[in-house]
């Protein structure tokens, strides 16, 4: 019982960083977020400023996803 929680919050994690992951580079929240604080034009200064972080961010749940697989599923792929 103890493994099916755990799969289903390592499920719920996947999705749940994934999500934040689309959000940070969708083009609609951006334009949304500057028209929001009358920056309108400025679109692609905060993409370029976006980007990078949504980089590392990227980066960092890529190697917690795989530590994370790794501990739950050490014969996985062996």
């Amino acid at each position: 019982m103890a493994l099916i929680w755990t799969l289903v919050l390592a499920f719920t994690y996947f999705n749940i960083t994934g999500a934040s992951l689309g959000n940070l580079i969708c083009p609609n929240n951006t334009v949304a977020a500057c028209a929001t604080v009358d920056q309108i034009g400025s679109e692609n200064k905060v993409m370029k400023r976006t980007l990078p972080a949504f980089a590392i961010i990227l980066a960092v749940y890529m190697v917690l996803t795989m530590l994370y697989t790794c501990m739950l599923f050490p014969h996985f792929g062996m």
